[in-house]
């Protein structure tokens, strides 16, 4: 299953918003943030894609590769998505 940005998944009665997903040594991760309240939180979280459903990254090693790597996507988006603002691009008038 693929998870695509902004997907909103209810993981152990949680919500959780995609922020990014990515293809790491043939294994599929999403970065995801917790919804509190209809908003969102401070709590970040990695689940790795396993059959069809997820699983938290537990592993210290996984996640000091990961986090680096959904931080750098991350940033990336919001950097566009100033850049757009900036200009109008993609917004009606």
């Amino acid at each position: 299953m693929k998870f695509k940005l902004e997907d909103v998944l209810t993981i152990k009665g949680e919500k959780y918003t995609v922020l990014n997903s990515i293809l790491y040594e043939g294994k599929d991760y999403i970065f995801t943030n917790k919804v509190k309240n209809d908003e969102p939180s401070d709590i970040f979280m990695a689940f790795e894609v396993v059959d069809g459903g997820v699983c938290e990254v537990k592993n210290e090693k996984i996640l000091e590769r990961i986090l680096p790597i959904f931080s750098n996507n991350v940033q990336k988006i919001i950097n566009k998505m100033k850049t757009e603002e900036k200009f109008n691009i993609g917004q009606e008038n």
